[in-house]
């Protein structure tokens, strides 16, 4: 039971980077350009505030790729054994 709890987990993490990467790629205005006001709870707000949309865009596909990557590496390790 507890392997299929941690493929589902995986398999989240994996989907919640697709997520990220996917709606990066369509300039879902959620991901690309957060509001200004939740400067003090969203880093990719105050990363759009000092650095510019560009490094929103940048930060969400990084994102995206760790989220897909240590998914991936979790279900790799899962199999390992």
């Amino acid at each position: 039971m507890a392997e299929a709890a941690g493929i589902l987990f995986c398999t989240l993490i994996i989907a919640a980077g697709c997520f990220l990467l996917y709606g990066t790629h369509a300039r879902w205005t959620v991901l690309v350009d957060p509001p200004s006001k939740g400067e003090i709870f969203l880093f990719a707000s105050s990363c759009g505030t000092y650095f510019g949309p560009r490094a929103v865009v940048l930060w969400t596909y990084l994102l995206g790729l760790l989220f897909v990557s240590a998914g991936l590496l979790g279900l790799w390790n899962g199999y390992r054994r």
